[in-house]
């Protein structure tokens, strides 16, 4: 199975998922309130499908697949740990390379690929589980509906491995209120890829500090602005000379590496105010109060930013899943507060799937466009 394949197959599951769903949603829309069960079960199952579907699939499929099962296969020539890692096809990442290893002691390289598929999905299950498990199948609908999920899945498997630890860390925070616990996922995100270091400092900021939302919509746009005249993270005090000391970040920050900087244009902005302008309509216009959609919301904001001052380096795109992996919490976590009024409920899911139709249309764009 090829990657064209590969790809329509999980389209054909997104579509399944979505007729499956309809008389979920449509008895959500009727009864002007929540309907979980059946939903539930099916985002389980979707789940399960996907593990297997990523798991077992062909080493061609995927940008990175080879490079994962090189190195996979590598560390089986090793018996010491302290060898294999020294000479790591993938030098970089001595957390990742310790997984591996022990994973190569006793599994084949497909289903090596089959684990790392477990837990980036599982952990992303009990992320949104632990979030709402009322809201599950809604979560899960946003995720699913969202470009970068199946690419984290196939292509920058760490970059998704850190991803699911960072909505569980704070799905842990926020929801369970237990810090060390939550502590211990954003660790682990971190040493999956350090970049999570940037969400995990901003979490901790705006729970713990309280800024005025107009301080994150200024430093948001003054990014914007930088990215638009070509500056980048290199280009600011300390930061910037910090960079020029690391070897791999100056090969991002030069754009030279295998992949091309996103640069500033129409689809990068569009893509990334739509969810600040539904959360907008939500905070703004319908004046709801409710301190945890405003922390994910200045948490969107201030990730954004630093997106931008990505643009115009090498791999950009995975600076910017930062913020995306945040989007299906500002989809739904409206819905929470409408639910006891049916004409509320009504309308907030009407946006909510407005909002999904449209992530969807730009999936496609930025897909075959």
């Amino acid at each position: 199975m090829d990657s064209y394949e590969f790809n329509l197959k999980y389209y054909y599951f997104f579509i399944s998922f979505v007729i499956m769903i309809s008389p979920v949603l449509i008895a959500n829309y009727t009864r002007g309130r929540l309907t979980v069960s059946y939903g539930n079960i099916l985002s389980g199952l979707s789940c399960l499908f996907l593990i297997f579907l990523f798991g077992f699939r062909d080493f061609s499929v995927g940008t990175d697949t080879r490079n994962y099962v090189a190195s996979f296969e590598n560390m089986k020539r090793y018996n010491m740990l302290g060898d294999a890692l020294e000479y790591a096809v993938i030098g970089r990442d001595p957390f990742f390379n310790t997984i591996t290893y022990i994973l190569s002691r006793f599994l084949s390289s497909s289903f090596y690929l089959l684990i790392i598929a477990v837990i980036y999905l599982y952990t992303m299950y009990k992320a949104f589980y632990r979030w709402d498990r009322e809201k599950l199948f809604f979560n899960f609908l946003v995720m699913f509906s969202l470009i970068f999920f199946l690419s984290m899945g196939i292509n920058i498997m760490r970059s998704g491995l850190a991803a699911s630890f960072l909505l569980l860390g704070y799905s842990t925070l926020v929801k369970e209120k237990q810090v060390k616990k939550s502590i211990l996922f954003f660790v682990i995100a971190s040493l999956f890829h350090y970049s999570s270091l940037v969400v995990v400092i901003l979490v901790f900021v705006i729970k713990y500090f309280k800024i005025k939302d107009l301080l994150f919509f200024v430093v948001l746009l003054l990014c914007m602005f930088l990215a638009f005249f070509g500056f980048s993270l290199k280009n600011l005090p300390i930061i910037g000379s910090i960079i020029a000391e690391n070897e791999r970040m100056t090969l991002y920050i030069s754009g030279d590496a295998r992949q091309a900087a996103s640069g500033f244009n129409i689809y990068v902005i569009t893509f990334q105010f739509i969810p600040i302008l539904y959360a907008s309509y939500f905070l703004y216009i319908k004046k709801i109060s409710n301190e945890v959609y405003r922390d994910i919301f200045k948490l969107f904001l201030s990730l954004s930013a630093f997106y931008f001052l990505c643009l115009n380096i090498s791999y950009s795109d995975r600076f910017g899943l930062l913020s995306w992996i945040f989007i299906p919490f500002l989809a739904t976590e409206p819905l929470n507060w409408t639910q006891n009024k049916a004409g509320n409920y009504r309308n907030s899911l009407s946006k909510y799937l407005g909002f999904v139709f449209v992530l969807v249309l730009l999936g496609m764009y930025r897909l075959f466009v």
